[in-house]
C-alpha cells in the first residue's frame, strides 16, 4: 500500500464513520449477491452484530492508512472470521462486497483512487490475516 493509498483511506474513512448502518446494509446486499451461504450465516445474527462485521473490516483497513498497527482491530477481525465462518477462501468475495458497498455509500467521492486504495488496503489486511496466502485476491467487481 502506498502513502497515497494511506491518505485516501484516512480521508474516506472519516466519511464512513457516520454511515455505519447504510454501509452494513449495502455490504449485506452485495454479499448476498456474491456468497449466499456466507450471507445466510450473517443473516442469523442481530443487526448490531452484523454492523460490527462491516465496521471491524472497515476499521482495520482504515487503521492501515494511519500506519498504526492496531492489534485490537486485528483481534476483533479474527473473532469475526471465526464467529461468522469467514474462511480465507471467502476473502475475495468479502473484499468485492466491501468495495461495492463503499462505492455505493461514498458515491462520486469514492472514484478510481478510492477503489484502488481500499482494494490495496483490503488485500494488505487479507495478507496480514492469512500470511500463508501466496497470491493476491482479485477484487475486480
Amino acid at each position: 500500500m502506498t502513502p497515497f493509498d494511506a491518505r485516501i483511506l484516512r480521508q474516506t474513512s472519516m466519511n464512513l464513520a457516520r454511515e455505519g448502518d447504510r454501509l452494513t446494509a449495502a455490504f449485506e446486499i452485495a454479499l448476498a449477491e456474491r456468497a449466499p451461504t456466507l450471507h445466510a450465516t450473517l443473516s442469523r445474527l442481530r443487526f448490531e452484530e452484523r454492523r460490527t462485521f462491516a465496521q471491524v473490516v472497515v476499521g482495520a483497513i482504515a487503521d492501515l492508512g494511519t500506519n498504526v498497527a492496531d492489534s485490537a482491530d486485528l483481534a476483533a477481525l479474527r473473532r469475526c472470521r471465526r464467529a461468522y465462518r469467514w474462511e480465507p477462501r471467502h476473502d475475495a468475495i468479502v473484499g468485492q462486497a466491501l468495495i461495492t458497498a463503499l462505492a455505493e455509500i461514498l458515491g462520486p467521492a469514492f472514484g478510481e483512487d478510492g477503489r484502488n486504495a481500499w482494494t490495496n488496503g483490503y488485500v494488505s489486511l487479507a495478507e496480514t490475516l492469512v500470511a500463508a496466502t501466496s497470491n493476491r485476491v482479485d477484487l475486480v467487481a
